[in-house]
């Protein structure tokens, strides 16, 4: 059971089916069991930085440090993201990035 919630699942119900299907034929007792093959595969990734919003907020900050954090008006964040300013602000809350405070304002 470990190894079946562990597999990441990139056929997503069909490829289960089929692995559940294969072990049903190859199972020699009464008990389900799974190919040896397949316990070796590839684990689900549990590192940080593999969501979509990780990338997304490491993106939005590269952004904005190359315009200093100036979100409106031409060649600032807002333009070179593709997206207007009120959007790029309520991306910022969503993922909880607050612009750093420089040392003079600290």
């Amino acid at each position: 059971m470990q190894a079946l919630t562990r597999y990441l699942w990139p056929g997503n119900i069909r490829e289960l089916g089929n692995v559940i299907e294969r072990a049903l034929i190859l199972s020699p007792a009464s008990s389900l069991c799974l190919d040896e093959s397949f316990a070796a595969l590839a684990p689900r990734p549990e590192e940080p930085g593999e969501h979509l919003a990780d990338a997304e907020r490491a993106h939005l900050l590269q952004i904005l440090d190359r315009c200093a954090w100036k979100i409106d008006g031409p060649g600032n964040g807002a333009e070179r993201l593709g997206m207007r300013p009120s959007t790029l602000r309520a991306r910022l809350r969503k993922l909880g990035i607050v612009r750093p405070q420089s040392p003079r304002t600290a």
